[in-house]
């Protein structure tokens, strides 16, 4: 992930999904500038807690897709006890988010989704659920969302991607990656086409959401999150295909994208096989 996205409040769908594939910079000019001025400016320690009101605010637009699925598995009761817990702990979380940038890096609202999802991991453990559980929940509700936008506008922002300003964008914020700047960031490298296999891709060789997750102690449920890069993949017609994940133990995340191409759903928690393709 690395995007790579989990389920986002409605309001902030089309940006964080396009973040999700590494679609949209978030800062001006190049990210190279924004980031380094965020390197001068050092660690933020407050630049969650500065903007706790409008987390929370995010948290709850995203109650209605998450309390429908949870109700669906487990029934209303048991819904509700977990919606208010897990809304509690991410309350919590908050001042816990690693900085890697702010503003500066498209990433930043990816660690935001990842508290959101561990928030739920630990309210549902709590009541005896495991990390599969969880993971079928999350990838529920990500199909959810995605469900709930219109096709022109999902496919617009897989056209962006696709698009050579798209993947300009990308080869920049490789580059930047590469500097770490942050600990618990994320580096990875832009991987050029073929022309055949694939379009585009992305080796990330460094995951901020196994680093967060390692240091909450909640490592389990990172693989979970890497599958709801596909039916984001599917609704933007961005044909990604994947062998392997950092979460799975693997030594790298390597996404390749093809216009027109069929996304590989990958594995469903619970049933862990994924296609082969070479790059």
């Amino acid at each position: 992930m690395e995007r790579v996205g989990i389920a986002l409040p409605r309001r902030e769908f089309l940006r964080d999904s396009a973040v999700a594939v590494g679609a949209v910079l978030l800062c001006s000019g190049s990210m190279a500038s924004c980031r380094r001025a965020e390197r001068r400016g050092g660690f933020r320690d407050d630049y969650y807690t500065s903007r706790k009101t409008e987390l929370m605010e995010g948290f709850d637009e995203l109650r209605e897709h998450t309390r429908q699925v949870v109700t669906a598995s487990y029934g209303a009761e048991l819904s509700d006890a977990i919606d208010a817990d897990a809304r509690r702990e991410f309350e919590s979380l908050i001042p816990e988010i690693p900085y890697v940038g702010g503003d500066g890096n498209h990433l930043t609202d990816e660690l935001i989704q990842a508290s959101i999802a561990l928030a739920l991991h630990r309210a549902m453990k709590r009541r005896g659920k495991t990390a599969e559980e969880t993971g079928e929940i999350l990838y529920r509700i990500v199909e959810a969302m995605v469900a709930s936008h219109p096709k022109l506008l999902t496919r617009t922002i897989g056209f962006y991607q696709m698009s050579g300003f798209g993947q300009r964008s990308m080869r920049r914020a490789a580059l930047e990656s590469q500097e770490r700047l942050y600990p618990s960031d994320w580096v990875y490298r832009f991987v050029e086409g073929d022309g055949e296999a694939f379009d585009w891709g992305i080796d990330f060789t460094e995951c901020g959401i196994v680093k967060f997750f390692r240091a909450q102690g909640a490592e389990e449920l990172a693989p979970y999150l890497c599958l709801a890069d596909y039916p984001m993949s599917e609704a933007f017609g961005t044909g990604l295909v994947r062998n392997t994940t950092i979460a799975e133990g693997g030594e790298r995340c390597d996404f390749r994208f093809k216009r027109g191409r069929e996304t590989s759903r990958g594995h469903r928690p619970g049933a862990r096989s994924t296609p082969e393709v070479r790059g």
